[in-house]
């Protein structure tokens, strides 16, 4: 026996019905004391269980061969079996003085200390080890205070292991900065909503005017009840809805307008900082709350690298709060639920959606239950899906949390008991959609059909526009056509000056075209072509029988020369053209030399020829190497004379395209 592999281990994923388990490598003993070790893996946790031998499998084979497991349970699809040889680490080779030497035990402790060794190397594989061009002092050794719940980390020189905080702080490091990010998307929220608040309270106060404005302070339309102080009669004026009028207020209202009137000035320069004024103000709960938490300020403090990295996407944070209404509006067209590999089309269920195929570019129909992944009932949005009177009634857009994507135009839609089937083309997707995966479908619906009715009453019936009205035109004669001199359209025939200059029979001409009279009124052949200028033998091939024809036989009475290329190899960079030439002289540079893919043999399948090659007058001798297209018997290449000045006649023929069939070289003319 020898072990040539260094394969140790095996693992099979289980079906729920397989028992029966190969081992595809050599290991010692037997049945129940084969040297093997079998592990069961869950799939989805990486949790281990060790079986046991006899009770949960049993083993045949062995004893220095491979062998089979064979399971007493078939393990289910959620877990896989791992399959490893343990060789038992002892040494049980005795040698008695004066007996022959035993070389079947000699060869059999060498195996076992080779699957040992190779046991040994595949536990070493799967542990932590430097680099083995490490050259630091790196110290490997675990702390010797490690506790429960706690990161092992390095050091701040990266020269040991040390303990590092414990899992419980990490996790409330990272609960502090949701909770910071939670807090920064309220403090947009707030800011855009006194923001919002200032605006309105400017469309409606427009502030000292010596005149009736026609728009607001941002150049939009007037609103009803806005408001602007009148400098040149100092009175208040209200803007109705189409007018301005005078608003007469109370004394004590008027002192109060009078006094914000006095800090105008000042109004215009907060307002110029309106925005800082509105963080402010809309986060003074905020300041209060931190007065409140100085130990959790300290806490933050302490997570100071959490908190910058929140700082570092405050942009992103308010572009977000200043889309909200933009967020709002797409949430309101997005639906979630979880996928179904079903393809069945019935009620899919709660919070479930399917489709009738599993390959999404052959999907034509889609069941969806009325009740969403969060239970909420859809089933008044479904159906509007069909609404437009459109062919095509609207888009289902998917996409699976892991980013799969798959669009369909709807067609139809059935609206069922708790549930609706739609029917639908596929446009486009990408990815795979998995079982229970979380799914978000978007809609958009297709604009309605434009009216296709027409106000004409009688089969046939034309509409042209006349010198004051629109009215029918009057159905034509046989063989006329419609035409216009640029104002009313009428029926006419086609008459010479119609068809003048204008006149295009390219690829247009079909049947027999009648040129006998060659324009001329000729009545015969020979006058038609004296018409049209066609001259035999000049104008016009005359008749031979000498004319070769492609689709007969044809007899030669004299010799048929091919055409043959004569020149240097290296003219075409050795790519012979077969379309051009039957036959090639080439002549060879001293050295190597390389005959190229030809580019023009496919459409030459049969022709046959030779290739001759002259070795150079002075120098090295040359030699030929061929590219693939060129096929020799046995794959035994191309060999030529070494002689210079020396002839070599190489028999071709073409195979097929990117083959030909080179012959065996007739060596040595010259």
């Amino acid at each position: 026996m020898t072990i040539s592999s260094t394969t140790n281990t095996v693992s099979y994923t289980g079906t729920g019905s397989a028992t029966s388990f190969a081992v595809t490598y050599v290991f010692f003993g037997t049945g129940t004391t084969a040297e093997i070790e079998v592990v069961e893996v869950v799939i989805a946790t990486g949790a281990e269980t060790v079986k046991s031998n006899g009770s949960d499998y049993t083993v045949s084979g062995g004893s220095g061969a491979t062998g089979t497991v064979t399971a007493a349970t078939a393990p289910a699809n959620t877990v896989k079996w791992v399959i490893n040889r343990a060789t038992t680490q002892t040494q049980e080779t005795d040698y008695v003085e004066n007996d022959p030497f035993p070389a079947e035990s000699h060869e059999e402790a060498l195996d076992r200390l080779t699957a040992i060794a190779q046991e040994e190397q595949r536990a070493l594989d799967r542990t932590a080890q430097l680099p083995d061009g490490y050259t630091g002092s790196f110290n490997p050794t675990l702390p010797t205070a490690i506790t429960g719940s706690t990161v092992l980390a390095f050091n701040a020189g990266a020269t040991a292991f040390e303990v590092g905080p414990s899992t419980a702080a990490i996790s409330g490091a990272a609960a502090e900065a949701a909770a910071a990010v939670v807090s920064a998307d309220a403090a947009a929220a707030s800011a855009a909503a006194a923001a919002t608040s200032y605006d309105n309270f400017d469309d409606r106060y427009l502030g000292q005017k010596s005149s009736d404005p026609s728009v607001d302070n941002d150049g939009g339309s007037l609103i009803t009840g806005a408001l602007y102080f009148n400098t040149s009669n100092n009175v208040m004026m209200v803007y109705t809805g189409s007018a301005w009028v005078r608003t007469t207020p109370t004394s004590t209202d008027q002192t109060t307008i009078n006094a914000v009137n006095a800090n105008a000035s000042n109004i215009n320069t907060v307002a110029g900082v309106a925005s800082n004024v509105t963080t402010v103000a809309g986060i003074s709960s905020n300041v209060t709350s931190v007065a409140g938490i100085a130990a959790n300020t300290t806490t933050v403090a302490g997570i100071a690298a959490n908190v910058t990295l929140v700082a570092n996407i405050d942009d992103d944070v308010t572009t977000v709060a200043g889309i909200s209404g933009d967020v709002s509006a797409v949430a309101a067209q997005v639906v979630g639920y979880d996928f179904s590999t079903t393809t069945t089309m019935a009620d899919p269920g709660s919070g479930n959606v399917r489709f009738n195929n599993a390959t999404l570019a052959s999907v034509s129909q889609i069941a969806i239950d009325d009740l969403d992944k969060n239970g909420v009932d859809q089933s008044a949005f479904i159906v509007l899906w069909d609404d437009s009177t459109n062919s095509v009634k609207g888009t289902l857009v998917f996409r699976t949390a892991g980013g799969d994507v798959a669009t369909f135009l709807i067609t139809g839609l059935t609206d069922n008991s708790g549930w609706s089937q739609i029917a639908v083309t596929h446009a486009a997707s990408s990815g795979t959609f998995g079982n229970g995966e979380d799914t978000y479908i978007g809609f958009s619906r297709a604009g309605d059909a434009g009216d296709a009715s027409s106000t004409l009453t009688t089969r046939g019936d034309l509409l042209k526009r006349g010198a004051s009205a629109v009215d029918r035109l009057a159905i034509g004669s046989a063989n006329t056509v419609l035409t216009t001199n640029g104002t009313d359209p009428a029926w006419s025939t086609i008459t010479n000056a119609m068809l003048a200059g204008s006149i295009d029979l390219t690829n247009k001409v079909t049947g027999a075209l009648p040129i006998a009279n060659g324009g001329t009124a000729a009545t015969s052949a020979g006058a038609a072509r004296t018409a049209l200028g066609l001259a035999i033998g000049s104008d016009v091939q005359a008749f031979s029988s000498n004319i070769v024809q492609k689709n007969v036989q044809n007899t030669f009475t004299k010799a048929q020369v091919p055409s043959t290329y004569t020149a240097a190899l290296s003219a075409t960079s050795g790519v012979l053209d077969y379309d051009s030439f039957t036959n090639f002289i080439v002549t060879l540079a001293a050295g190597s030399n390389t005959l190229a893919a030809p580019t023009t043999e496919g459409s030459q399948v049969g022709q046959c020829g030779v290739i001759i090659f002259i070795q150079p007058a002075s120098g090295a001798a040359a030699t030929v190497s061929l590219h693939a297209d060129y096929e020799t018997a046995a794959a035994a290449g191309l060999v030529v004379s070494s002689a210079n000045n020396d002839y070599d006649v190489v028999p071709y023929m073409v195979k097929a395209d990117n083959s030909v069939l080179l012959g065996a070289a007739q060596l040595n003319f010259g």
